[in-house]
C-alpha cells in the first residue's frame, strides 16, 4: 500500500449504516515504518494495534462493539 488507501463500494455495503468499517494498522510498535498516514483513512474508524505487545487489541473490539447498531 504505497501512496494511499482506496475503498471499494461494489455492493453498496459501505453506505449501509449497519456496517462498521474499521481500518486496523498492525505493528504499532514499529511506528517509524508507517506506510499509511492517519490522514488517509477516508473517514473510517482507525486504530493501530500490536500483536507483539497486545497494545489496543481490547480497545479495537470495544470500539467496534460501541459502533454496532442496537436492536430497536
Amino acid at each position: 500500500m504505497h501512496g494511499g488507501l482506496e475503498v471499494s463500494d461494489e455492493n453498496g455495503a459501505i453506505s449501509d449504516p449497519d456496517i462498521v468499517m474499521a481500518l486496523v494498522g498492525n505493528k504499532a510498535n514499529l511506528h517509524e515504518n508507517r506506510e499509511v498516514p492517519v490522514q488517509r483513512t477516508n473517514g473510517m474508524f482507525f486504530i493501530e494495534t500490536s500483536a507483539k505487545t497486545v497494545d489496543n487489541i481490547n480497545q479495537l473490539f470495544e470500539e467496534i462493539a460501541k459502533r454496532l447498531p442496537r436492536p430497536s
